[in-house]
């Protein structure tokens, strides 16, 4: 947490460090991101510039909402103040009243001297500071997992004192990536692999098939709070909310029983294909994971595949449940998607666990395939 004195805000980035040529545009799209981020959680801030390997803000704000900008590796609230070594030392000396540092504790310096015009080295820095700290509080020096650190960062010209980095969760920043359109249930999967699609740097359209009444009447709610949930990580994202009730009822009368999960989920990548047309995106994200349930075999995700003019990418593919759980506490779907069953009352009492393509797409013949999507897409709900 900021102290009242601190006046900046450090951002630091690992991969888009990486970049070559075109590390610019990924720098410029950060800056954006966390310029709307700051924007739409009411925080004040003055500039926002790029410096060697950082971006500086100017703003006394607790700005913790930083951890949701993909691109971002860690961030501190820190004090800018000349680079000299008397400022440095009054500066670390008030940040020691913050912490309550006292002979009790353990704490180290660590001096990271980006503008090499300084003199001193980085391990002279932390020497020196270090002395000061131990002479004003009697806490002993540890290198190793100390109760409290002590950074100064040197860089261009200006020296930055803070004793906390915040980790955030990396990646690139979204928008660096095309347009994705993401199939959103109110399970525990599927925002999953819309955050991990984020974290790529991938713009979410969401899909979110209602399937009512084959399906709870209160799934629409629950979809529109989940993607509030993960517009925190995205604020310009859309959902569309398509009624696919009525094209499950067409499957219901229709279709042969054991395939209704099959053809249910190729129709739900027609859907996707038509939105994403409209949206300029460029592939199809779900939720799936191997051998999950019936429609997640191996045999079966080929015949699914098939109804996809656009690559269909399934950024959980490997993962057990209990991993993506754990991701979905971490981010904070977890508990929204347990406020549905997620039971569907189309599933058959024996679902084909290895579907062929020839009999999938001779049982399909039996529906209008062009006009119920059409139909489905035309009447969709769009939610910003």
């Amino acid at each position: 947490m900021p102290n009242s004195k601190t006046d900046t805000i450090i951002v630091r980035y690992d991969e888009i460090g990486l970049k070559g040529k075109n590390r610019f545009e990924f720098e410029k799209k950060l800056v954006d991101n966390i310029r709307l981020n700051l924007k739409s959680d009411n925080k004040e801030f003055s500039s926002i510039n790029r410096i060697r390997g950082r971006i500086i803000i100017k703003s006394a704000e607790n700005a913790c909402s930083l951890k949701d900008v993909f691109g971002i590796s860690s961030f501190s609230h820190a004090k800018e103040i000349a680079m000299d070594i008397e400022s440095i030392k009054k500066e670390v000396i008030a940040q020691i009243k913050d912490t309550e540092l006292n002979k009790d504790h353990t704490f180290c310096i660590r001096c990271q001297r980006v503008d090499k015009s300084f003199k001193k080295t980085s391990l002279d820095v932390e020497r020196e500071i270090g002395e000061i700290v131990v002479n004003e509080t009697g806490a002993k020096v540890k290198l190793k997992d100390p109760m409290f650190t002590f950074y100064i960062e040197l860089v261009e010209g200006m020296a930055y004192v803070f004793h906390e980095k915040i980790k955030a969760y990396g990646g690139l920043p979204v928008g660096s990536s095309s347009k994705v359109a993401t199939l959103l249930s109110t399970g525990i999967d599927s925002p999953v692999a819309a955050w991990m699609a984020m974290k790529r740097g991938c713009t979410n359209v969401y899909v979110f098939n209602y399937n009512y009444p084959f399906a709870d009447k209160k799934e629409k709610e629950y979809a529109q709070g989940m993607f509030n949930i993960l517009k925190r990580f995205d604020p310009k994202s859309v959902l569309y909310i398509v009624n696919f009730g009525k094209i499950q009822q067409k499957i219901k009368d229709t279709v042969n029983e054991r395939m209704r999960c099959i053809i249910c989920k190729r129709f739900m990548y027609r859907v996707a294909n038509s939105i994403a047309e409209k949206e300029g995106a460029k592939a199809i994200i779900t939720g799936e994971a191997i051998g999950q349930v019936a429609s997640q075999t191996i045999e079966n995700i080929y015949c699914e595949n098939k109804a996809s003019e656009l690559p269909v990418l399934r950024p959980l593919i490997g993962m057990n449940k209990q991993e993506i759980i754990n991701l979905a506490k971490e981010i904070g779907t977890f508990e929204a998607s347990t406020k549905t069953s997620g039971k569907c009352g189309l599933l058959p009492s024996c679902p084909l666990t290895k579907g062929r393509i020839e009999h999938i797409e001779k049982e399909e013949e039996k529906i209008d395939i062009e006009g119920v999507v059409m139909a489905a897409v035309e009447d969709a709900e769009i939610v910003k």
